[in-house]
């Protein structure tokens, strides 16, 4: 749920960050795109909301279905309850989270418009390349590939063209796929200090419960 929780924080972060980079675009040139996101990150608040108000009670209701068919399956189900009921009353840690994770969507947003302007492949302004960034992370969140590996290259080059003033043959996807590569050498330093962590056996060990 730890993980769960932390992935939703990061998509919410980007909702809100894609939201208000989008509104920095002169309403009259609002097209399919535009309003497609802000129809998505609507329903998406209303989820939001649904799910840290009601998500325990609505946990209790769903294991009311399992109890007495799979134990183990209502026992995950209650475990979610507990644990969404236990994060609605730390709103405020939370938000804390959700501030965090908006400051590093803003830091990859930046990266993006950097490999973009590197490129010189023109066409879109920092605040587009900005916007299709966000959303390829979004897409590339999604567990249809280990990683969203192609999937974020496909919509960022999607989000381009959508809002290219005209039609190019520009291969934007090449700009998130040099992104992907500078976010896995950023955790190479980790990767070095696991190696040579005394201990490190013991780091896959399970966390024993504090009585």
């Amino acid at each position: 749920m730890s993980i769960f929780i932390d992935r939703l924080i990061g998509l919410t972060a980007f909702v809100v960050f894609g939201v208000a980079a989008t509104l920095t675009r002169p309403a009259s040139g609002y097209g399919i795109f535009e309003y497609s996101i802000f129809a998505f990150a609507a329903l998406f608040a209303i989820g939001i909301v649904v799910l840290f108000v009601f998500g325990h009670r609505i946990a209790q209701f769903v294991n009311r279905l399992f109890t007495g068919r799979s134990q183990k399956i209502a026992a995950i189900i209650d475990d979610a309850g507990e644990a969404l009921h236990q994060y609605s009353r730390q709103w405020r840690s939370v938000l804390l989270c959700l501030l965090l994770s908006l400051i590093i969507v803003f830091i990859i947003a930046v990266t993006v418009v950097v490999i973009a302007d590197a490129t010189e492949f023109g066409g879109l302004s920092p605040v587009e390349y900005g916007i299709a960034g966000v959303y390829a992370m979004i897409a590339n969140s999604l567990p249809f590939t280990p990683g969203g590996l192609g999937i974020g290259e496909g919509a960022f080059a999607s989000a381009c063209v959508a809002l290219e003033p005209t039609i190019t043959s520009i291969p934007y996807g090449t700009i998130f796929l040099v992104l992907r590569c500078v976010i896995v050498l950023s955790t190479l330093p980790g990767l070095v200090v696991y190696l040579l962590y005394p201990q490190r056996a013991s780091l896959l060990a399970p966390a024993k419960a504090n009585p």
